[in-house]
């Protein structure tokens, strides 16, 4: 079995860059926005169709154009609200779930080979790339260097 249909969600957030108000999914990592980045990572590994949840519609890049589709929200729905409601736009039995920030460096195909089961969440432990402090009334009780959360 393969994924060929994925749904991202991405309603927007305005975030503050560079003293900015900009919103998350237009952040730029380099030469791609977020939501860029998120496409071109789904077509590189062989989605068809991309379905982008969200309250409107963004400018991305040509080349994704043929692949994506948008489930407009009207008011806020909530993640299900959501996914239930860009499901009408999909085809597949399987389809992907992502949120627009969830940055995947590598695909691994294992993760669609039980088909029994109804859904799969993949989940990481992520490492902050720089200290962290641990207070206990106002007093920094000590200093945790590159801590796993």
């Amino acid at each position: 079995m393969t994924l060929k249909e994925a749904i991202v969600l991405a309603r927007s957030e305005p975030w503050v860059v560079d003293g900015t108000i900009i919103d998350k999914a237009m952040v730029s990592l380099g030469r791609y926005t977020l939501l860029d980045h998120q496409l071109k990572w789904l077509t590189d590994n062989g989605f068809e169709h991309i379905v982008i949840a969200s309250d409107k519609e963004y400018k991305v890049y040509p080349i994704f154009f043929k692949y994506v589709e948008y489930s407009l929200e009207l008011f806020p729905m909530g993640t299900g609200g959501a996914v239930l409601k860009a499901l009408d736009l999909t085809s597949d039995s399987y389809i992907y779930v992502m949120n627009l920030d969830d940055l995947i460096l590598g695909w691994n195909p294992q993760l669609i080979q039980f088909p029994e089961a109804e859904a799969k969440v993949l989940v990481t432990k992520p490492r902050l790339p720089y200290g962290r402090v641990d207070s206990k009334r106002g007093y920094v009780t000590r200093f945790v260097e590159k801590p796993m959360l």
